[in-house]
């Protein structure tokens, strides 16, 4: 057995030699890999190796979320239901189906709240695991994770490849859980949506767009979070849905400095198609050449290159104690998503929105603040900040507004800012 590992190491210096030599995808061969190695170092050569390999051995099949058993169909499904519903006051048993979570996941999180309420009023939660890529894994090890970054959960964790027991109600919490949930059509269950995005502008108008579409008329109960989802899913699909209205943790997002501030905090996350990186940057640089002195303070990717030259400080993802610091020293909170964001209840003045969803991203009966169009040149000056040399931008008034809600506290009063 060890005669074999010099061929093993000679196949493999082979396989790396071969994508380097196509490292331009032009097939440039070796003079051309040099000359990426000069002009962009070890880091863009290998970059430019990891994308032949990536398109060459057909990796992108694993980007596709679903096994292809799981696919449901909205014109064919015949559902399940419960013979009679519970009598009002009785404990339930619901299962929530979703990934296995990740330290720092937002719409974990999100969901773990919902799941944390309804255990609080007396109900028993179980979470059903589904990974198309590890369908067998390991549960415990995911069970680790939930339990110690959300320690409150008291859910039991399963597997879906064991199946789906027949609780009295279910809630997918994703496009590709809620295709699992209706292939598993004969279970006798009430069938819920937990909806945090419009998942199908996640993607290209293909195979993914297509089928995040269709789960939009599977028929369950649909929850959204925030009235703009609502909005959008009833204009798009008819579809009436029940509305959970955005929280904000008050004792973490609150206002504790009022005084002038400068400088941006950019949420980064550059394999993230959604968070708009590379506009960003783009708004960025712009920003950069015109207001030198402000600092610019990237979190979210712990590894961000930065195009252009700054003043830069790199944070990865953290407990949101430990995220909002730098964002109460900061003017401005640059992010690429039509939702309202609780960083705005620490002080920040928001950035980006979807032209065709921006109206709906507001609380009812309050005003779209700090909201510019997905351009570089509107988000330079989004949301409102005094470029050299310009009058005062819709969003001035929230420094004022931030320093009357302290004062009101220091006086004992209620604040609803």
């Amino acid at each position: 057995m060890a005669a074999l590992a010099p061929n093993r190491r000679h196949v493999g210096e082979e396989v790396h030699v071969s994508l380097a030599k196509k490292a331009s995808l032009g097939g440039g061969g070796p003079r051309e890999a040099w000359r990426i190695l000069r002009d962009s170092g070890g880091r863009g050569l290998a970059k430019r190796v990891a994308r032949v390999a990536y398109m060459r051995l057909g990796a992108a099949d694993l980007e596709f979320p679903l096994r292809l058993e799981h696919v449901a169909d909205s014109s064919s499904l015949r559902l399940a239901e419960p013979g009679q519903r519970p009598r009002r006051g009785t404990p339930l048993t619901i299962g929530w189906i979703c990934t296995p979570p990740t330290a720092g996941s937002g719409g974990h999180t999100t969901m773990f709240r919902m799941v944390e309420a309804l255990e609080a009023a007396g109900h028993t939660c179980v979470l059903y695991l589904y990974d198309r890529f590890d369908y067998h894994g390991d549960r415990a090890a995911h069970e680790s994770v939930i339990r110690e970054h959300w320690p409150r959960v008291r859910a039991e964790v399963r597997s879906v490849a064991d199946g789906l027991a027949p609780l009295d109600a279910y809630v997918a919490t994703a496009w590709n859980t809620a295709h699992v949930l209706a292939q598993h059509e004969t279970v006798p269950t009430r069938r819920f949506y937990f909806v945090q995005d419009y998942e199908p502008m996640f993607y290209p108008q293909g195979t993914e767009f297509a089928l995040a579409e269709d789960s939009y008329r599977f028929g369950f109960t649909v929850i959204t979070v925030g009235p703009m989802l609502a909005g959008l899913l009833a204009d798009q699909f008819g579809t009436r849905a029940a509305v959970a209205h955005f929280g904000c943790d008050r004792e973490i997002y609150r206002l504790t400095n009022p005084n002038p501030r400068s400088g941006v905090v950019f949420y980064a996350k550059p394999n993230v198609p959604r968070r708009g990186f590379m506009l960003g940057m783009l708004a960025l640089r712009r920003f950069h050449e015109r207001n030198p002195e402000h600092e610019i303070h990237l979190f979210g990717d712990r590894d961000v290159h930065v195009p252009f030259p700054h003043q830069a400080r790199q944070g990865g993802p953290g407990r949101p104690g430990r995220v909002v610091q730098p964002v109460r020293r900061r003017d401005r909170d640059l992010v690429h998503e039509p939702v309202a964001h609780p960083r705005r209840d620490a002080g920040l003045r928001c950035g980006a929105r979807d032209r065709r969803q921006s109206v709906r991203a507001s609380q009812p009966g309050q005003p779209e603040r700090g909201l510019g169009d997905p351009e570089p040149a509107s988000l330079r000056r989004c949301p409102g900040r005094r470029d050299r040399g310009q009058g005062p931008g819709p969003g001035d008034d929230l420094r004022e507004r931030g320093q009357q809600a302290v004062g009101r506290r220091a006086t004992g009063h209620r604040a609803h800012d």
